[in-house]
């Protein structure tokens, strides 16, 4: 009696263990997303500050342009 009881268990044991198999896999993947999107956005956010800082630069040079040139007139 305890063999085919067990023999009734195996199948939903091996379900259970795919089951199992699964989340694991999702979550590792789910984790590897996140990090992956952490990883774009701090170099998102570094290309913004250089080009924060071009923006500066231009300015300052836009307004020296213009000072002298008002200058000179």
């Amino acid at each position: 009696m305890e063999g085919i009881s067990w023999s009734l268990m195996i199948p939903g044991l091996i379900s259970n263990l795919i089951y199992l198999i699964e989340a694991t896999v999702t979550i590792f993947v789910l984790l590897f997303a996140v990090r992956y999107m952490k990883r774009n956005l701090l170099q998102n956010d570094e290309i913004i500050s250089k080009i924060e800082r071009l923006v500066v630069i231009q300015e300052q040079k836009q307004s020296t342009h213009f000072s002298t040139k008002e200058s000179d007139e």
